[in-house]
């Protein structure tokens, strides 16, 4: 099989049948890189030769649209892993707006972002906004994609909201965001 070299900060080669191919190293900006998800993403990307960009709240504030596409800019991401959000279920009935603009109105501020920047860079960035059992509140198990969403709670409902924002800009703005 082919064999991996490192070539600088951000390139790689292989050799195969005797030819040395270089490969550029893909750049990952995960939000809520200290979470739950967020350290096992990383070391899997990194395992598949990532360059990751981990950032936690303490880097980048969801609620300030300057800084989120500042963020954008200055990293320059293949592909963008949004696991940021205040997700403690029993919270959000204690600060529902913070809720909502953290983990609802924040990924719209993502997606904006990651919009501009393709629209500057010409990169069409791949995005993931992850989901939650939380949005389909009451259903019974298992939920598929045709399980309506019955949300419970003002983190349910901002992870619908964000759900929708993510449909509407992948078909409004032809853009690459996975749910």
């Amino acid at each position: 099989g082919p064999q991996a070299y490192r070539m600088g900060a951000c390139n790689y080669a292989y050799k195969r049948n005797g030819a040395i191919h270089k490969m550029v190293q893909k750049r990952a900006l995960i939000t809520g890189s200290g979470g739950q998800d967020g350290p096992y993403l990383s070391e899997i990307l990194k395992r598949h030769k990532y360059e990751v960009v981990g950032l936690t709240h303490s880097d980048l504030d969801l609620a300030d649209a300057v800084a989120v596409e500042r963020a954008v800019f200055k990293y320059k991401p293949d592909e963008i892993y949004n696991l940021a959000g205040q997700s403690s279920v029993r919270r959000s009935f204690d600060d529902p707006v913070g809720t909502h603009n953290i983990t609802g109105l924040g990924a719209v501020r993502m997606f904006e972002a990651t919009r501009k920047y393709r629209d500057v860079s010409g990169k069409n960035v791949k995005f993931f906004q992850p989901g939650s059992s939380e949005m389909f509140g009451n259903e019974p198990a298992p939920q598929d994609e045709n399980t309506a969403f019955d949300p419970q709670s003002p983190y349910a409902k901002a992870k619908v909201f964000a759900f929708n924002e993510a449909v509407r800009y992948r078909k409004e703005y032809k853009m690459f965001i996975c749910n």
